[in-house]
């Protein structure tokens, strides 16, 4: 069973084009499906609508089999990293930033239990203090992933976590995704040809809102990537 999978999904924006087109895509427990797509294929849309942050124009959301517009409870069970981590601080500081999440979910107790264990498990124990938006790019993206995943989400939707990394915190957090791999579903939108291979076990194909093509992870390399782009764009395709 898929934990998240959309079934022909489109989505139009309002009084603007089609976004997605025809979208069928799926990601099981244990596994990282990457989509990898030019800027503007379609991929943050396509994010939003698994989230459940924007109601597809038609098609739907299933979660664990279950349809996300009877169940709103549903969207508990995913955690999102936007492309930006600036929009997903709220508190002054990483303490709280992260405390404002776990109060959703936990009493206080609790609550600042699975805090220090956050600062620890991301590497924040020693900018707990530190205002978010003086952190590194490195240091914001693991804030935004300590929050997505404070309330222990099934499935983790990542839109773009490798932009403006360096390449020690590239591998970092390939290595963190490696590690929550075996007890979540993640799903990770990016326009780096580099990372499928590095990382993905399966990979989707959008160009203009729509999957051209599906490769396994492991023969998805670069120059792959870039051919099955440039023939779904030719006339007839």
């Amino acid at each position: 069973m898929y934990a998240l999978r959309g079934i022909n999904l489109h989505y139009r924006y309002k009084n603007g084009p089609m976004a997605l087109r025809g979208v069928n895509i799926g990601v099981r427990l244990g596994e990282c499906v990457v989509v990898f797509g030019r800027n503007g294929s379609g991929k943050t849309t396509l994010i939003m609508v698994l989230a459940g942050l924007l109601k597809p124009t038609v098609g739907r959301v299933e979660v664990f089999g279950r349809s996300l517009d009877e169940l709103e409870e549903l969207r508990r069970l995913m955690g999102v990293v936007f492309q930006d981590p600036g929009v997903q601080i709220v508190g002054p500081t990483v303490e709280e930033d992260i405390m404002f999440t776990l109060r959703q979910v936990y009493d206080e107790a609790k609550a600042s239990r699975e805090l220090e264990r956050l600062l620890d498990e991301f590497k924040l124990r020693g900018l707990r203090g530190r205002m978010p938006h003086r952190l590194s790019a490195g240091e914001k993206r693991r804030l935004s992933l300590a929050t997505a995943l404070a309330h222990n989400p099934s499935i983790l939707l990542m839109d773009e976590p490798f932009s403006d990394l360096d390449p020690l915190e590239l591998d970092d957090l390939l290595e963190r995704i490696k590690e929550l791999k075996p007890k979540k579903a993640i799903l990770i939108a990016t326009h780096n040809p580099e990372i499928p291979r590095l990382i993905a076990d399966r990979v989707y194909i959008l160009e203009q809102g729509k999957i051209v093509g599906e490769l396994e992870g492991s023969i998805a390399y670069p120059r792959r990537l870039r051919e099955m782009l440039k023939s779904s764009s030719r006339p007839g395709h």
